[in-house]
């Protein structure tokens, strides 16, 4: 992850962020008022070599001496001897007091720093004063040659106990800021996680890594589209044409030297809005004055001759059994040069029937005839029909919810239509949040609001409402152009 990522998911996840340092700084509250005070005193000791050197090297080696032999001292301070001997003198438990007891020496001096931690502070103060001069005592003792009436070190307290006035731990000053830095920590390090195993496709650029190349488009996510699908329809924002528009042009340039006439559009599953995506790139591409034809090949569960409002009981499966010509149930969809072939009679073998002869010799009849040829097809994941249908045309536009499709899953659709020699033209994300960290500029917001249209201006589609079962222009479904033959 880059850094960006890492804002990204910052900016995506700063409800888990905040929770979580709000928890470090209740748990560092919490211990502040529950534990038990602490309270320390401390005492210095300072070492002394008692022989007097004639000279400066004399007393130079004295001081090697008491210097190398310091840290040996700070280790009889918490010894047993002295401990059980302290425990002795003010009547404590001998276990007690070796627990509250430590010592050391710092680096290149001959100095022994001891120190006593308890409860309370007077008896804190008692303990390390009384563990100092039991050391006094003991080391010079311990240092004294067989025999010998005096000791070579000598031991000076330079800083005596005193009685501590505020306690050791526990310190608010120091656990709550501690407490807030391992929250914020912890919150960063399970936001990453949670956004690291979280394989769906958020954005463009998710979806860019695993294909190799930029989505043809971008549709943004709009809260009415379930009931007003179309681009057509009377409420319908104008930033959701223009993402078609641009979706067109994208096609129109995938491939200068042999642009696609004839594309399948699927999804990895169901739900994902291919349907809807199909419908507005025909309605788009017949606004350019492209004669187009938009195919419903979904025998399965069917869906584009309600979103389109045509009807359905004679379509594809019909002129394929023979039992219908091409010019028969092909129905013009609304003023400009576009044409609806529904599904008709669902069949109990869609893939065979897709995948049929007669299926490759209507494919070539209708590219023959119009400039685009759009067939909405199954999820390529549940089903064959998809991949056996873009073997036949010129490529796939693989469908991508954000937010719900799995990168895995786009993955296994790549997979499948290499297996059949097919071509993914390109892929289009659909329902891109329009706020937030993953969201994406499209249309007006993607910087083209300076030339959005004037209200009352006329534009270049007739933006009025498509009940069902009828078509824009008002016609009864069936009545109008006649399809080229």
């Amino acid at each position: 992850m880059e850094l960006r990522d890492y804002l990204r998911t910052l900016r995506k996840r700063w409800l888990l962020v905040g929770l979580c340092t709000v928890l470090g700084l209740g748990v560092a509250v919490a211990l502040a008022a529950l534990a038990t005070p602490q309270y320390t005193s401390s005492t210095t000791a300072f070492v002394s070599s008692r022989e007097g050197g004639e000279n400066i090297s004399d007393t130079y080696q004295g001081g090697l001496f008491t210097q190398e032999r310091v840290a040996s001292y700070a280790e009889v301070a918490g010894s047993r001897a002295v401990t059980d001997a302290v425990a002795r003198d003010l009547g404590l438990p001998e276990s007690e007091v070796a627990d509250k007891v430590s010592a050391s020496s710092p680096r290149d001096t001959v100095l022994i720093d001891i120190t006593c931690t308890d409860e309370s502070a007077g008896r804190a103060q008692e303990i390390c004063s009384a563990v100092a001069q039991e050391v006094v005592t003991l080391v010079p003792r311990l240092e004294a040659a067989p025999g010998a009436a005096t000791s070579p070190v000598k031991l000076t307290i330079v800083d005596p106990a005193s009685e501590p006035l505020q306690p050791s731990w526990p310190r608010p000053k120091i656990i709550l800021p501690i407490g807030v830095l391992l929250g914020l920590a912890a919150g960063l390090g399970l936001a990453v996680l949670v956004e690291t195993l979280d394989t769906r496709v958020k954005s463009k650029g998710d979806l860019q890594l695993i294909t190799g190349s930029a989505p043809l488009g971008v549709i943004a996510e709009d809260a009415g589209v379930s009931a007003r699908p179309l681009v057509v329809h009377r409420g319908s924002p104008p930033r959701r044409a223009e993402a078609f528009r641009q979706l067109r042009t994208h096609l129109q340039y995938a491939d200068v030297d042999h642009p696609p006439r004839s594309l399948v559009i699927t999804s990895a599953i169901a739900g994902e809005g291919k349907t809807t995506t199909t419908c507005n790139l025909a309605i788009i591409m017949a606004e350019a004055g492209l004669r187009t034809v938009v195919v419903d090949a979904d025998m399965r569960r069917p869906r584009l001759a309600s979103t389109m409002g045509v009807e359905s009981a004679v379509g594809l499966t019909s002129v394929l059994s023979g039992t219908a010509s091409l010019a028969e149930v092909l129905q013009p969809w609304g003023k400009n040069p576009l044409w609806v072939l529904p599904t008709g009679p669902l069949p109990p073998n869609p893939s065979e029937i897709l995948g049929s002869r007669q299926m490759r010799d209507l494919l070539a009849t209708l590219v023959g005839g119009y400039d685009v040829v759009l067939m909405d097809a199954p999820p390529l994941l549940p089903v064959t029909d998809a991949a056996v249908l873009a073997r036949e045309t010129d490529g796939a536009v693989l469908v991508v919810q954000a937010g719900r499709t799995k990168r895995d899953q786009v993955v296994r659709c790549l997979e499948a239509l290499r297996g059949v020699d097919s071509r993914l033209v390109g892929t289009v994300v659909n329902r891109a949040p329009r706020r937030g960290p993953d969201a994406e500029p499209t249309g007006a917001d993607a910087g083209y609001g300076y030339y959005a249209s004037v209200p009352g201006a006329p534009t270049g589609s007739s933006v009025v409402p498509v009940p069902n079962g009828a078509h824009p222009s008002g016609r009864p479904v069936g009545e109008g152009r006649r399809a080229p033959r």
